[in-house]
Protein backbone atom coordinates (compact mmCIF):
# COMPACT_ATOMS: atom_id res chain seq x y z
CA UNK A 1 0.00 0.00 0.00
CA UNK A 2 2.84 2.39 0.84
CA UNK A 3 4.36 1.84 -2.62
CA UNK A 4 1.05 2.71 -4.26
CA UNK A 5 0.85 5.94 -2.24
CA UNK A 6 4.36 6.91 -3.36
CA UNK A 7 3.46 6.31 -7.00
CA UNK A 8 0.27 8.34 -6.59
CA UNK A 9 2.20 11.21 -5.00
CA UNK A 10 4.78 11.13 -7.77
CA UNK A 11 2.08 11.18 -10.45
CA UNK A 12 0.43 14.15 -8.75
CA UNK A 13 3.76 15.99 -8.77
CA UNK A 14 4.13 15.32 -12.47
CA UNK A 15 0.57 16.47 -13.08
CA UNK A 16 1.38 19.69 -11.23
CA UNK A 17 4.16 20.33 -13.69
CA UNK A 18 1.51 20.65 -16.43
CA UNK A 19 3.51 20.67 -19.63
CA UNK A 20 5.94 18.04 -18.37
CA UNK A 21 3.07 15.67 -17.61
CA UNK A 22 1.48 16.15 -21.04
CA UNK A 23 4.69 15.54 -22.93
CA UNK A 24 5.70 12.62 -20.73
CA UNK A 25 2.29 11.00 -21.30
CA UNK A 26 2.71 11.32 -25.06
CA UNK A 27 6.33 10.18 -25.17
CA UNK A 28 7.01 8.21 -21.97
CA UNK A 29 10.18 6.50 -23.18
CA UNK A 30 11.80 9.47 -24.88
CA UNK A 31 14.26 11.58 -23.00
CA UNK A 32 13.93 14.44 -25.52
CA UNK A 33 10.29 14.92 -24.56
CA UNK A 34 11.25 15.27 -20.91
CA UNK A 35 14.04 17.71 -21.75
CA UNK A 36 11.71 19.80 -23.93
CA UNK A 37 9.14 19.87 -21.16
CA UNK A 38 11.75 21.03 -18.68
CA UNK A 39 12.72 23.82 -21.07
CA UNK A 40 9.10 24.99 -21.11
CA UNK A 41 9.06 25.29 -17.29
CA UNK A 42 10.73 28.14 -15.50
CA UNK A 43 14.01 27.00 -13.90
CA UNK A 44 12.72 27.82 -10.42
CA UNK A 45 9.57 25.72 -10.83
CA UNK A 46 11.56 22.83 -12.29
CA UNK A 47 13.93 22.96 -9.30
CA UNK A 48 10.97 22.88 -6.91
CA UNK A 49 9.66 19.84 -8.80
CA UNK A 50 13.04 18.13 -8.34
CA UNK A 51 12.97 18.91 -4.61
CA UNK A 52 9.46 17.52 -4.19
CA UNK A 53 10.41 14.37 -6.10
CA UNK A 54 13.54 13.71 -4.06
CA UNK A 55 11.97 11.71 -1.17
CA UNK A 56 10.28 9.32 -3.64
CA UNK A 57 12.79 9.04 -6.48
CA UNK A 58 16.08 10.39 -5.11
CA UNK A 59 18.36 9.33 -7.97
CA UNK A 60 16.14 10.85 -10.64
CA UNK A 61 15.70 14.00 -8.54
CA UNK A 62 19.47 14.38 -8.11
CA UNK A 63 20.03 14.03 -11.87
CA UNK A 64 17.28 16.54 -12.57
CA UNK A 65 18.70 18.92 -9.95
CA UNK A 66 22.17 18.74 -11.50
CA UNK A 67 20.75 19.21 -15.00
CA UNK A 68 18.97 22.36 -13.82
CA UNK A 69 22.15 23.77 -12.29
CA UNK A 70 21.16 23.34 -8.65
CA UNK A 71 23.93 23.94 -6.11
CA UNK A 72 25.08 20.87 -4.17
CA UNK A 73 22.73 17.96 -3.61
CA UNK A 74 18.97 18.26 -3.85
CA UNK A 75 18.68 16.36 -0.56
CA UNK A 76 20.61 19.16 1.17
CA UNK A 77 18.73 22.05 -0.42
CA UNK A 78 16.25 24.09 1.62
CA UNK A 79 12.71 22.75 1.30
CA UNK A 80 10.55 25.06 -0.83
CA UNK A 81 8.02 27.29 0.93
CA UNK A 82 4.45 27.53 -0.28
CA UNK A 83 3.07 30.91 -1.33
CA UNK A 84 -0.34 31.26 0.37
CA UNK A 85 -1.60 33.55 -2.40
CA UNK A 86 -1.08 30.80 -4.96
CA UNK A 87 -3.02 28.29 -2.86
CA UNK A 88 -6.35 30.09 -3.14
CA UNK A 89 -8.77 29.19 -5.91
CA UNK A 90 -10.63 31.74 -7.97
CA UNK A 91 -13.17 29.21 -9.21
CA UNK A 92 -15.28 26.49 -7.64
CA UNK A 93 -16.82 23.37 -9.19
CA UNK A 94 -20.46 23.00 -8.24
CA UNK A 95 -22.22 19.65 -8.57
CA UNK A 96 -25.71 19.87 -10.04
CA UNK A 97 -28.35 17.54 -8.63
CA UNK A 98 -31.61 16.96 -10.46
CA UNK A 99 -34.27 15.42 -8.20
CA UNK A 100 -31.58 14.40 -5.72
CA UNK A 101 -29.25 12.68 -8.20
CA UNK A 102 -25.98 14.17 -9.34
CA UNK A 103 -26.29 14.75 -13.06
CA UNK A 104 -23.73 17.41 -13.98
CA UNK A 105 -21.26 19.95 -12.66
CA UNK A 106 -20.20 23.45 -13.60
CA UNK A 107 -17.13 25.51 -12.85
CA UNK A 108 -17.92 29.10 -11.85
CA UNK A 109 -16.06 32.04 -10.30
CA UNK A 110 -16.01 31.79 -6.52
CA UNK A 111 -17.89 35.03 -5.94
CA UNK A 112 -20.54 34.64 -8.66
CA UNK A 113 -24.04 35.65 -7.51
CA UNK A 114 -26.65 32.91 -7.16
CA UNK A 115 -28.81 34.44 -9.89
CA UNK A 116 -25.96 34.13 -12.40
CA UNK A 117 -25.29 30.55 -11.30
CA UNK A 118 -28.96 29.74 -11.91
CA UNK A 119 -28.72 31.08 -15.46
CA UNK A 120 -25.62 29.01 -16.17
CA UNK A 121 -27.20 25.87 -14.72
CA UNK A 122 -30.34 26.23 -16.83
CA UNK A 123 -28.17 26.79 -19.94
CA UNK A 124 -25.98 23.71 -19.29
CA UNK A 125 -26.35 21.00 -21.97
CA UNK A 126 -26.52 18.12 -19.48
CA UNK A 127 -29.17 19.87 -17.40
CA UNK A 128 -31.25 20.64 -20.50
CA UNK A 129 -31.00 16.99 -21.55
CA UNK A 130 -32.09 15.68 -18.13
CA UNK A 131 -34.91 18.21 -17.82
CA UNK A 132 -36.31 17.10 -21.18
CA UNK A 133 -38.18 20.35 -21.76
CA UNK A 134 -39.78 20.38 -18.29
CA UNK A 135 -39.57 23.66 -16.36
CA UNK A 136 -38.03 23.16 -12.91
CA UNK A 137 -40.32 23.76 -9.93
CA UNK A 138 -37.46 24.94 -7.77
CA UNK A 139 -33.77 25.75 -8.20
CA UNK A 140 -31.72 25.96 -5.01
CA UNK A 141 -28.18 27.35 -5.09
CA UNK A 142 -26.01 26.84 -2.03
CA UNK A 143 -23.14 29.25 -2.79
CA UNK A 144 -19.81 27.49 -3.20
CA UNK A 145 -21.32 24.06 -2.48
CA UNK A 146 -24.09 22.62 -4.67
CA UNK A 147 -27.01 23.36 -6.98
CA UNK A 148 -30.29 21.44 -6.61
CA UNK A 149 -32.89 21.36 -9.37
CA UNK A 150 -36.35 20.05 -8.48
CA UNK A 151 -38.69 19.08 -11.31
Amino acid sequence: MRRLQSITALLLLLAAAGGLYQLAARFPAQWDATRNALNSLSPASAQVLAQLMSPMVPHLAEDLWAMLGGAGLVAQARWPKADPLLLTRDTVTLPIQINGKRRAEICVPKDMPASEVEKLVLADEDVIRFLGGVTPKKLIVVPGRIVNVVI
